[in-house]
């Protein structure tokens, strides 16, 4: 399980720097830029969940996980696993940033890692989904030459027909 977690926080995180360091070399100056932050900052930089993942990356990768609990379930003829980290633990590290602990003082005494998997994927998810309505209105005019390109030389790319 904590390799999976792990897994699944470094990967969207270093999807998350790659877009910054594209964004930054390929956007700047230009009249997108400040449409990308303010999508970027509406997003991120007030949102609860958004920090206390970032800080919970920062904190399995430094102190490493804490403590967690199984519980498993039957009902109507359906297994549930469930696995939940500790808040209580979590509570007592002095290294959250402010937004991430008052997410921390929501979750009760315990979080199931299943339900912040998809909250934040969910979250992540719609913001590339705008992100790549805004990049495709930018790039219309070289998607339009793609397109044609396609055509003419009978290409099968399928993102291009996505578009």
């Amino acid at each position: 399980m904590q390799r999976l977690f792990s897994n699944y926080l470094m990967s969207a995180f270093a999807v998350r720097d790659h877009w910054y360091a594209m964004k930054n070399e390929y956007y700047e100056g230009t009249d997108i830029l400040n449409e990308i932050e303010e999508l970027t900052n509406e997003v991120f930089d007030a949102n609860e969940l958004a920090s206390f993942m970032q800080d919970l990356r920062n904190y399995v990768t430094h102190k490493g996980y804490p403590s967690v609990s199984k519980e498993m379930s039957f009902s109507e003829g359906i297994i549930s696993n469930d696995i939940w980290f500790d808040s209580d633990q979590l509570r007592k590290f002095n290294s959250w940033k402010s937004l991430s602990l008052k997410y921390i003082m929501k979750i009760g005494n315990r979080v199931r890692l299943i339900d912040l998997v998809i909250e934040y994927s969910k979250m992540i998810d719609a913001y590339y989904k705008d992100l790549t309505k805004i990049l495709v209105r930018y790039h219309d005019k070289e998607l339009e030459e793609l397109r044609v390109l396609k055509r003419q030389y009978g290409l099968r790319i399928d993102i291009i027909s996505r578009m």
